[in-house]
């Protein structure tokens, strides 16, 4: 029984090549992992995903500038989005019309994934397959090949954002199975990192005797919204989940602050960040908002986080914001 819960199906659909005019030829990898065992079930089983008449590169370009867009006489100070939560009132970025353009993209998205193009139905119809073949979670990650982005980075660029989640065969087998995108733009090896001992004797000494779960909480810019229930939902671990958390606040902090903080032994084992973040499309990391207008991403804390995992034994990176609270 154990060994079927942690069974797991592991869909990888390699876009290969091609263009929106023409369409791309695709090829989908299966494999099953089951413990720690993995086997292949099908390899580059190819399809096309077919070409479409809507203008969907240019819907998707409207889509963008409408929400990246300052509204009539803002400045161009930073053009990005300011993500907020439903108990905040947007002030300063313009949101009036963004639903029509989206409903337009997600119409697009439909009618395209909805081909009959027989090179496409078939690599579903195996899709499809696999799933009733499997009775755990099935993962999906859609792949941009490395040559369309040394081909067509602009093509490659927007296959990477559109709105994935609208593909009505995702729709229908919701939620048996879960959809991602790698863009293959990312190596998976960890950048050098400039610890000096990354097996840290006294940091692990301290884990052992106290294994305590350590929180580190970082209060963001919090205009127009209550962040208190964060706080609680923390505090309450220990009561409601029987747990010994320690919890580091961090409010609104500077860059120097929060790296030193990172990595500051024992280390942690969780971040969490609450507050605004801002987002644009020229960047591929939202930031997360501090006073004013400073922002810190992923990016610019590498080096702390990898000397924070080197501490800590279960390191968890943030979360993306989402609603103004990550």
């Amino acid at each position: 029984m154990q060994k079927n819960l942690m069974a797991m199906q592991f869909l990888l659909l390699k876009v290969i090549n091609g263009d929106f005019q023409s369409g791309f030829t695709v090829a989908l990898d299966v494999e099953r992992i089951d413990g720690s065992s993995v086997t292949t079930v099908q390899r580059d089983f190819y399809g096309t995903l077919p070409p479409i008449t809507s203008p969907l590169a240019e819907l998707y370009q409207d889509w963008a500038l409408e929400i990246t867009s300052p509204r009539p006489g803002q400045a161009h100070r930073r053009r990005g989005i300011r993500i907020i939560s439903t108990q905040a009132v947007a002030t300063s970025y313009q949101y009036q019309g963004q639903g029509t353009e989206r409903k337009l993209l997600r119409q697009a998205m439909v009618q395209w994934l909805s081909s009959s193009l027989p090179a496409w139905q078939n690599l579903e119809k195996e899709i499809l397959r696999c799933l009733s073949q499997s009775d755990g979670e099935t993962l999906l990650i859609l792949q941009i090949g490395q040559s369309l982005y040394q081909t067509s980075p602009e093509t490659a660029a927007i296959l990477a954002k559109l709105p994935w989640q609208e593909w009505p065969l995702l729709q229908s087998a919701s939620p048996k199975i879960h959809c991602a995108v790698n863009t293959c733009q990312y190596s998976f090896t960890p950048a050098p990192t400039s610890v000096t001992h990354p097996t840290n004797f006294t940091a692990k000494l301290h884990r052992y005797l106290c294994p305590e779960l350590r929180i580190l909480h970082l209060i963001g810019n919090s205009d127009g919204i209550d962040l208190e229930p964060d706080r609680q939902i923390l505090a309450n671990l220990t009561k409601n989940r029987g747990l010994r958390v320690q919890v580091t606040e961090l409010l609104q902090p500077d860059y120097g602050q929060l790296s030193r903080t990172l990595r500051r032994s024992p280390g942690f084992d969780l971040f969490v960040y609450s507050g605004h973040s801002e987002a644009s499309y020229g960047q591929e990391l939202a930031a997360m908002l501090f006073a004013g207008r400073q922002g810190v991403t992923i990016p610019d804390l590498q080096l702390s986080f990898q000397q924070a995992i080197a501490s800590g034994p279960g390191f968890d990176p943030p979360s993306n914001s989402y609603r103004g609270r990550g």
